[in-house]
């Protein structure tokens, strides 16, 4: 809830104003060029910054609410660009748009707040004040998390499997042998009708060396092609030699009603796979793979964590214009923002509320007001810091490099 680059906390000359934007402009020229559908990357980096605002939008409305003082809002970090001051908050812009901040004061015991605003100080607040606090940008993120998802599932539908559609046809294969083309959508095998790319192995099941007819659907017309499955030494089942077309896929509808559930079902599915993703990273298993990733350069693992450049790159790739998938990827994203910052570690909002819950129990315990030292916690707040650099900056060097690894 602060500047992390507060130290370069200046304010801008004209000139540099000018720089400023002539850089930004300069740089969303060249998207421009080098990516056609640059449109895309601009909804999403805009659709991200907005995420990261409205949680600070939400810490501010609350801290507000509750009567604390709140002496600066802003978009950015580093030196001011723009600003002005209403009442006693500042609001503004600064020149480095990574999201922004929201400043309460005291939100510790070691800031040094002026006695007439001390009863103002987050620290002198009630436990649900502070709790209402802490937990309101995470509030708002699933909020918007649960907004977007929604708006997906009615618009378009929650992927259920991927269509029988070829992508890629193996040389010298089966498929290739029996005429089989990408593009063709696979409708029947041996008269049993395939609804989904899943099926197909089930339906070549220890039929190896055994004719079978696929009936495809090819310019819109029903063809019928002889294909021999061959065993594959190495899985010892029979395959063919076809990948599917991943951009075909199979949509469940939701009306508004339904897809009230639906939303919160797949909320904590997401939820469930981020958090399988962050114990596995963390594991002895996942540390060697990321430690290896990293010294091989592999920046196409699937496994490996992404940094924010990583995520619009990959989104840039999935959204091809499609509304719907960029609802959802941002949806994605408030929930795993909503999650992360619910760690109960400083200086997340988790961390704070642990902090809060901590006192508030200490305190009933021992019948006086217990503070925490945070001069005790920095130490744990500095290795939380660390652990993130020590994930984010190889993450952000391979993401960097994956569009010339392709």
């Amino acid at each position: 809830m602060k500047d992390f680059l507060e130290a370069s906390d200046e304010r801008l000359d004209r000139r540099q104003v000018v720089l400023w934007i002539g850089v930004v402009v300069a740089v969303l020229a060249v998207v421009g060029v080098v990516n056609p559908s640059a449109f895309d990357l601009v909804l999403i980096i805009v659709g991200i910054l907005l995420a990261v605002m409205l949680h600070e939008f939400g810490h501010y409305l609350a801290a507000k609410r509750a009567g604390m003082k709140v002496t600066e809002f802003f978009v950015g970090f580093g030196p001011r660009i723009w600003s002005f001051r209403k009442g006693e908050t500042e609001y503004g812009i600064k020149a480095i748009p990574l999201g922004g901040y929201v400043r309460i004061i005291g939100m510790n015991n070691l800031e040094e707040v002026a006695p007439e605003d001390e009863p103002r100080a987050f620290r002198q607040g009630t436990y649900g004040n502070k709790m209402m606090v802490v937990l309101a940008g995470i509030t708002v993120n699933l909020i918007l998390a649960f907004v977007l998802l929604g708006a997906t599932l009615v618009g378009q539908g929650r992927a259920t499997a991927v269509a029988p559609v070829i992508g890629t046809v193996s040389k010298s294969t089966a498929a290739s042998a029996a005429g089989l083309r990408a593009g063709d959508r696979i409708v029947a095998v041996d008269g049993t009708p395939i609804r989904s790319f899943d099926e197909i192995p089930a339906a070549i099941k220890g039929k190896a060396g055994v004719p079978l007819q696929f009936t495809v659907r090819r310019d819109g017309e029903l063809r019928t092609l002889a294909v021999t499955p061959r065993e594959n030494k190495a899985t010892n089942s029979p395959r063919i030699g076809i990948t599917s077309d991943q951009h075909q896929v199979i949509y469940k509808r939701y009306n508004p009603v339904t897809a009230v559930p639906g939303t919160l079902v797949m909320m904590y599915d997401g939820a469930k796979a981020m958090g399988g993703g962050f114990v596995h990273l963390f594991s002895p298993a996942g540390i060697k793979q990321y430690s290896n990733d990293v010294k091989t350069g592999n920046a196409n693992s699937e496994t490996r964590p992404r940094s924010i450049i990583g995520i619009v790159y990959t989104a840039d790739q999935l959204v091809g214009g499609n509304i719907y998938l960029l609802f959802a990827i941002l949806g994605s994203l408030n929930l795993f923002l909503a999650l992360f910052n619910v760690l109960p570690l400083l200086p997340f909002d988790g961390g704070h509320a642990a902090v809060a819950t901590y006192e508030e129990v200490m305190s009933k315990i021992r019948r006086r007001r217990v503070q925490v030292d945070f001069r005790k916690l920095m130490p744990i707040t500095a290795v939380v810091f660390v652990m993130l650099l020590l994930l984010a900056i190889p993450a952000m060097f391979l993401d960097v490099m994956q569009p010339f690894t392709k």
